[in-house]
C-alpha cells in the first residue's frame, strides 16, 4: 500500500474540486516533507489524517518539524467508526459522482496526468483494482465535507466496472454540457480548501 493524499476545494454550491493529489511508499520523513509541501501549496483550512498507530508518530514528528520551523498544519484525525469497511467509506462517493459533484480538473480523462489520473484510474476500476489508496483519501474527503450542502440521494452501487464507469462519465458529460474546463467554470473556495492523507497499511 502507498500513502495517499487528496486535497479539495469547494465552491459556494458545494462542488468538490479536486486540486491535487499524491502517493507514495516512501520513508516517514519523505511522507513529512510531502505533507508540509501541500500545506504550503494549498494552505488547507483542515489536514485530515487517518488514526493509525503509524500517526500517533506521525504526529509528533509532525509538531517537532513544525516547533522548528514555524509552518503550521492543521492537523485532524479521522477516526474510522469499526462499523463502517473501507468498502462502504469508498462507495459513499457513488452519489457524489452520480451527480457530478466531485469534479476533476482538466478537459476530460485524457488530460489527467500523475497521480491525478491513478486517482481517475482507480476510481473506474474499483473495487477490481489492484489499487485504491487515493480513492481511499478521497472518500474521507467526505468527513471533511462543508455540511451546508447534503449528498444526493443514495441508490444501490453496482458492483461492476461498467457501472462505475457510467458514474464517472455522468460527471464528464455534466462538465462537457457547459462548454468549459471544470476548474474555472465555478469559483473554486481555495481558502476552504483541505487535503486528506491515508498513512499506508491502513
Amino acid at each position: 500500500c502507498n500513502t495517499a493524499c487528496v486535497t479539495c476545494g469547494t465552491d459556494v454550491d458545494g462542488y468538490l474540486y479536486i486540486l491535487d493529489s499524491w502517493a507514495k511508499k516512501e520513508d516517514p520523513s519523505k511522507i513529512l516533507d510531502e505533507m508540509f509541501e501541500t500545506q504550503r501549496k494549498h494552505n488547507p483550512v483542515e489536514f485530515g489524517v487517518e488514526v493509525v498507530a503509524f500517526q500517533k508518530t506521525l504526529k509528533f514528528w509532525m509538531w517537532e518539524r513544525a516547533r522548528q520551523t514555524g509552518e503550521f498544519i492543521p492537523f485532524k484525525e479521522l477516526k474510522t467508526d469499526t462499523r463502517v469497511t473501507k468498502d462502504m467509506r469508498i462507495k459513499a462517493l457513488v452519489p457524489y459522482l452520480e451527480s457530478g459533484t466531485i469534479m476533476f480538473p482538466g478537459t476530460g480523462p485524457e488530460s489527467l496526468t500523475g497521480s491525478m489520473y491513478q486517482l481517475y484510474e482507480e476510481l473506474i476500476q474499483y473495487p477490481v483494482g489492484k489499487r485504491c489508496d487515493l480513492v481511499d483519501a478521497l472518500a474521507y474527503q467526505l468527513q471533511l465535507k462543508n455540511p451546508a450542502r447534503s449528498a444526493p440521494k443514495q441508490k444501490e452501487p453496482e458492483d461492476t466496472l461498467d457501472a462505475y464507469i457510467k458514474q464517472m462519465e455522468k460527471g464528464m458529460a455534466k462538465r462537457d454540457r457547459a462548454g468549459l474546463p471544470i476548474i474555472g467554470r465555478r469559483t473554486v473556495r481555495r481558502e476552504y480548501s483541505t487535503s486528506v492523507m491515508v498513512p499506508s497499511g491502513s
